[in-house]
């Protein structure tokens, strides 16, 4: 095989369906860990927005989401690229890629230790904007579940 081709396989620590990776496999390639916490993940939403995106919230609500999630849940951290996605520009957008993408994945991952209410208490849009004191946008309704 060539020097200059490069095989790069990705896989979410979060996922508990994957099987633990073969032994043979592990031998043959190297294992590099892309975590939302840690460089060049950490600050990739800020580089992506450019000196444009200065007053742009995302990022902070990011780091507070996460800040937010226990650190016995490292591994279920929350990627930049939910929020790299165009609607996320807008107070709408955000509110809808929070209720529809981010808040199912956490009301799953932490059924049985939770409620649903519990979750959107301490993970909603609203809940992380307080906490990355980030002001709320006049178009930013959030829905609240039923318990």
């Amino acid at each position: 095989m060539p020097e200059n081709v490069y095989v790069i396989g990705t896989m979410n620590t979060a996922d508990r369906s994957i099987a633990l990776l073969d032994a043979a496999i592990r031998r043959r390639f190297a294992f590099e860990e892309m975590h939302p916490e840690e460089p060049p993940v950490r600050d990739l939403l800020r580089r992506w927005l450019g000196p444009s995106g200065t007053d742009d919230p995302r990022p902070a609500l990011l780091q507070a989401l996460n800040a937010a999630i226990p650190e016995s849940d490292r591994d279920f951290k929350i990627g930049p690229s939910y929020l790299m996605r165009s609607d996320a520009g807008t107070d709408a957008g955000l509110a809808r890629i929070w209720r529809h993408d981010l808040l199912p994945l956490l009301e799953e991952h932490f059924h049985g230790r939770f409620s649903r209410a519990d979750v959107h208490d301490r993970f909603g849009l609203e809940a992380i904007r307080r906490a990355a004191g980030v002001a709320v946008g006049p178009d930013a309704a959030e829905e609240r579940p039923s318990t």
